[in-house]
């Protein structure tokens, strides 16, 4: 059962080209410094993928440095083969729990913990890396995007920055 679920999960996360909006109701809204862009109705996400940029529409409309966000997202390192790959590896490890914490109501608790904390640090270790490979300007219109978004989003909401 161990070979079938890495091959799936494999399959699920590695990254490949134009898969990020895949499965979104998005439209194109043209090209900036050549790179497609795509946006929706009124999601407050952003992201790159390779020569794809997606930015919400509550973003275009309410955010008032939308643009310099946009070229600022552009200006983001890819991460390199090498991280991607550590980030599935590591992504994978609270699987092995599976096999240490006995079975019953602490094994849920304690897997549940394991896995949030593990997302949010590897979304944490993901967006530092890139923020600190970015010009001072771009660390200021990330901060006050992240400050848009806690004003968007509910008290449980979370926001890696």
């Amino acid at each position: 059962m161990i070979v079938p679920g890495i091959l799936a999960y494999t399959l699920f996360t590695w990254p490949r080209k134009g898969s990020s909006i895949k499965f979104l109701k998005v439209e194109r809204a043209g090209f900036l410094e050549g790179v497609e862009v795509y946006t929706d109705e009124k999601s407050i996400m952003a992201f790159k993928d390779g020569r794809m940029l997606f930015i919400g529409g509550a973003v275009l409309k309410e955010f008032p440095r939308s643009r310099e966000f946009a070229e600022c997202i552009l200006k983001a390192p890819n991460p390199s083969s090498a991280m991607k790959l550590a980030i599935l590896i590591v992504g994978f490890l609270p699987a092995t729990l599976l096999f240490i914490v006995p079975r019953g109501v602490l094994a849920i608790a304690v897997y549940g913990i394991v896995i949030l904390m593990t997302t949010m640090l590897l979304g944490k270790v993901a967006v530092s890396g890139a923020n600190k490979r970015l010009p001072e300007e771009c660390r200021e219109v990330l901060k006050e995007y992240s400050d848009f978004i806690r004003e968007k989003k509910g008290k449980l909401d979370i926001v890696i920055d």
